[in-house]
């Protein structure tokens, strides 16, 4: 039986979930929280974080116990509170969110309480291949890509394409990838990229083996990209639903790639850009401006399609797209719990964008009109 003080009249809208950490507080990016809190404030709404204890058992899970931004303490405070309106998983990693606990809570939040929660599980990239290979999405290419069971698997592709990825089913940031081709490999870790050449493909593949260990992994084909000032690019697109739940394309941006990553991630040695600068640069400014509104209509299918695919309410994910020098759109990743955009007109657009997509879901969880 939750417990909450009388003098409490108006619950919060959104509830953020995510996990505790060793001193009592919570973990995940504050600094994006704190704006989500600061900008419901100024639309007269609370937000919430639901940390989950470790030490917590399923008997007394409690989502009226969290932490609440002070503006004018200016830090995060405990408080007790009603049970917040809509939820938004923010659980910022896949062992935490598919734990007992962590899978108890999400269940519980949709079941017992009956919450509108959006943006439930992470997705990891074989799922994302099966649904979007046959989308039938106008302008949108899907590289070539298989489960890596086993060596041959590589050896195979490699015969078919110059150069292939091997990448990690459930990773992140470009860690633990590897490129192939036919003079050698290349793995890039979290301390940078390593690059070796090989005398025989079945040391190859006994290197290989032994960094992937039991992780699942996925063989892609590797697709040549446009360059910006020699480097390979790709296109970052943030969608979200407004406040009538509709996508709308939040902001893109380009990521160059380091001179020596193998991908473009930044926390990798990659570097952000605008998206139309680095277009025109690549294309010229017709060209730029043709490919941005082919980005967001391909995007905008891309994360409707996801949806239908997952059968889960989404609040917003991220896409990473390829474009080649034929001005084709490569799929590559898609990621339910983005992480923030630099770009100042972005990050305001995304957080206004979360409490307007939370103000829709109250409103049709209550049959009333905002």
């Amino acid at each position: 039986m939750i417990k909450v003080p009388n003098q409490l009249q108006k619950k919060p809208l959104l509830g953020i979930l995510t996990i505790s950490d060793d001193h009592g507080g919570f973990k995940g990016n504050k600094m994006y929280f704190q704006a989500i809190s600061q900008e419901a404030q100024r639309q007269g709404e609370r937000v919430v974080i639901i940390p989950i204890h470790k030490s917590t058992s399923v008997d007394q899970m409690d989502i009226s116990d969290g932490w609440q931004w002070s503006s004018s303490a200016h830090q995060w405070k405990k408080k007790a509170s009603l049970v917040p309106s809509v939820v938004y998983n923010r659980i910022p990693s896949r062992k935490a969110e598919s734990s007992d606990l962590g899978a108890y809570w999400i269940s519980q939040i949709k079941q017992r309480f009956k919450l509108p929660l959006f943006n439930p599980f992470f997705f990891n990239k074989w799922q994302l291949y099966q649904w979007l290979k046959f989308s039938g999405i106008e302008g949108l290419r899907i590289p070539f890509t298989c489960r890596l069971h086993n060596p041959e698997d590589g050896l195979m592709m490699l015969k078919s394409y110059e150069r292939i990825y091997l990448k990690p089913v459930d990773g992140k940031a470009g860690i633990g990838f590897f490129v192939l081709n036919r003079q050698g490999t290349f793995f890039q870790n979290e301390s940078g990229t390593k690059y070796e050449t090989l005398e025989t493909e079945q040391v190859r593949w006994q290197n290989i083996g032994t960094v992937i260990g039991q992780q699942n992994y996925i063989a892609q084909q590797s697709i040549a990209l446009a360059t910006n000032d020699g480097r390979p690019f790709d296109i970052r697109v943030l969608v979200q639903k407004n406040r009538r739940g509709q996508w709308k394309m939040s902001g893109v941006g380009a990521r160059v790639a380091g001179s020596h990553a193998i991908s473009t991630h930044v926390p990798r040695g990659g570097s952000i850009a605008p998206a139309r600068d680095v277009l025109s640069n690549a294309f010229g400014a017709n060209g730029s401006a043709l490919l941005l509104k082919k980005i967001e209509q391909i995007a905008i299918h891309c994360a409707m399609h996801i949806e239908q695919c997952c059968r889960y309410s989404l609040g917003e994910l991220s896409l990473d797209l390829g474009i080649d020098e034929h001005m084709r759109c490569w799929f590559f990743e898609a990621n339910s719990k983005p992480m923030t955009f630099d770009e100042p007109e972005i990050f305001t657009t995304s957080v206004k964008r979360i409490i307007e997509y939370a103000k829709f879901l109250r409103s049709a969880s209550t049959g009333s009109s905002t």
